[in-house]
């Protein structure tokens, strides 16, 4: 594979960013994610992460989080499976935490010898507690992701992925602020010489924004620390 369809691929991946118009609201965010594998053997896999994502606007907010996760691989398939929780807060909002049991099915291939192909489908149950006067509120929350592996240059440390993952619901919680989204990313690994991974890189997410009933989007930096 030629570095020119390498850099069509990552220009269709992208296109969304440059196309984007102002709608309802554009916001800044950034994300950071810690990893640890916890235990493994054979088939299966038990690892943690720890998360924060702050938010850059007027009315702003930041989420810490932890969510570990099992899984077991046989092949091209890997079965997942975890329970996220996440305390969102701001001195402007109705501070609130999140339980989230989840499920997910992931299958990867090899395309064109160079590329690997990730698909992952995942089911989620969202569950809310306020600590303003709105009562819990819990919905149901399907997730389609895809995402292409490759390497734009020749160094067996360093790789690129161009992701894309679609969220499905029918009817968010009253004060969940992105719950219906379409994501496009593009992020860079980098194996360390102590097999610790780094991943920067950025993402858009186009979704419907529950309390104006419009549309908006959010760029968002990505950072994330794999030991």
């Amino acid at each position: 594979m030629t570095r020119f369809t390498v850099l069509l691929l990552l220009f269709l991946g992208l296109h969304p960013l440059a196309v984007t118009r102002v709608q309802a609201q554009e916001v800044f965010l950034h994300e950071f994610d810690l990893s640890k594998g916890l235990w493994g053997r054979e088939h299966w896999g038990l690892q943690a992460t720890a998360n924060w994502k702050h938010i850059y606007n007027k009315i702003g907010w930041s989420r810490v989080g932890v969510s570990p996760v099992l899984d077991y691989t046989t092949g091209p398939w890997t079965f997942q499976g975890g329970v996220s929780s996440a305390f969102t807060f701001d001195s402007q909002i109705d501070n609130f935490w999140e339980v989230r049991p989840w499920v997910a099915l992931n299958f990867r291939f090899t395309l064109l010898q160079k590329i690997l192909v990730e698909q992952r489908f995942r089911s989620e149950w969202r569950e809310f507690y306020t600590s303003g006067d709105l009562k819990p509120e819990n919905y149901h929350r399907f997730r389609y992701g895809l995402g292409l592996v490759f390497r734009l240059w020749d160094n067996p440390r360093w790789s690129q992925r161009l992701g894309f993952e679609w969220y499905i619901l029918d009817s968010p919680a009253a004060y969940e602020r992105f719950p219906n989204e379409r994501d496009y990313n593009l992020t860079f690994i980098h194996l360390l010489p102590n097999n610790h991974q780094i991943t920067f890189g950025f993402e858009l997410e186009s979704y419907l924004n529950s309390q104006l009933r419009a549309d908006g989007h959010a760029y968002l930096l990505i950072l994330g620390y794999r030991i």
